[in-house]
Parts: C-alpha cells; sequence; structure tokens
C-alpha cells in the first residue's frame, strides 16, 4: 500500500492483509503434507498478527479457518474461498456487529475515545463487513447469531461449562 496512514487506519480491510500467504496456506491444507504448516494469527494486544503456537499438522482432519474474508468473492480472496470443503456463514445483526465492534477496539486501545472508536468502527470495520455482505461467496450454510443472554446460559449450563 502507497500510503501506510491510510493502510494503518484500515487495518482489518481485505487491502491489508496477504492474500496471496492466505491463499498458499489455503492450497497447502488440500495437499499432501507431511511437515506441519505455520500460519498467522491475530494478537489484539499487540495489534498485530504474530506466529499462532499451533501448526496444522497432518493428523488434523477437520480444519476450521474463520475470518470476514474467508468467503469474500474479490482477488485472491475468492481462489481461497472456492478451495473450501464447506463454506459456513455466521451473520450477525449490523448494530450488534458494531457495537461489538466498538467494545473489541476500544479494550484493544486502538482509539483514545469511545467516541473515536465509534467513528473508526464506522468508516472502517462498518465499511469491511459491507464489503463481504455485498461480495460473499455463496456459504453452504448460513447460522444467525442470536444476542441473548439467556439462550447463552442455558447452552453454556447444559455443557457444564458454567453452574445452575
Amino acid at each position: 500500500m502507497p500510503d501506510p496512514e491510510t493502510a494503518h487506519f484500515r487495518r482489518g480491510a481485505p487491502f491489508t492483509y496477504d492474500s496471496e500467504g492466505y491463499t498458499h496456506f489455503v492450497r497447502l491444507l488440500r495437499s499432501d503434507f507431511t511437515a506441519p504448516i505455520p500460519f498467522p494469527t491475530f494478537e489484539h494486544a499487540r495489534k498485530d498478527p504474530v506466529p499462532s503456537p499451533h501448526p496444522v499438522l497432518p493428523q488434523h482432519r477437520i480444519i476450521i479457518i474463520e475470518g470476514l474474508y474467508t468467503l469474500l468473492v474479490q482477488e485472491d480472496w475468492r481462489e481461497a474461498a472456492q478451495e473450501m470443503d464447506m463454506r459456513v456463514f455466521v451473520g450477525v445483526d449490523r448494530a450488534v456487529a458494531r457495537g461489538r465492534c466498538i467494545k473489541r477496539n476500544f479494550a484493544a486501545g486502538l482509539s483514545v475515545s469511545e467516541e473515536a472508536t465509534a467513528h473508526r468502527v464506522d468508516v472502517s470495520d462498518m465499511v469491511n463487513g459491507d464489503l463481504v455482505a455485498a461480495r460473499l461467496l455463496t456459504p453452504v450454510v448460513t447460522v444467525n447469531c442470536v444476542q441473548d443472554a439467556d439462550f447463552v446460559l442455558s447452552s453454556l449450563r447444559a455443557i457444564d461449562q458454567i453452574p445452575n
């Protein structure tokens, strides 16, 4: 990106990722690999990608890849998305997504105030989400996120994660 200031402000937009490296990673997963495959993950505290401490190993049979652009029909992202055996899209209400982004970005220290964080979310994160919504490779399954505290609590209790 020729403008590092814009790239830093828009961190998280598709053009700020190494989409060619991501596509290469996805293709490696489809090969008969015999050595561990490293991959990056994002560390919010550092505000940067870091190597995952857990590479994909040859004995792994089910690999779940999550991320905003995994189903994006654009440039290299499309090629990687088409390599997926199963495409699942998790939909969330736009207002709920915005609130979650503001909370996460403010907690990570991306802006000095909640108001500044909300502005950044509106002109960057929400724009990224809108791009994906407009250019989504058709998923096999769509799951709609439910913002329901009682449902979450009862689900966690059902799998013995929290006491009654």
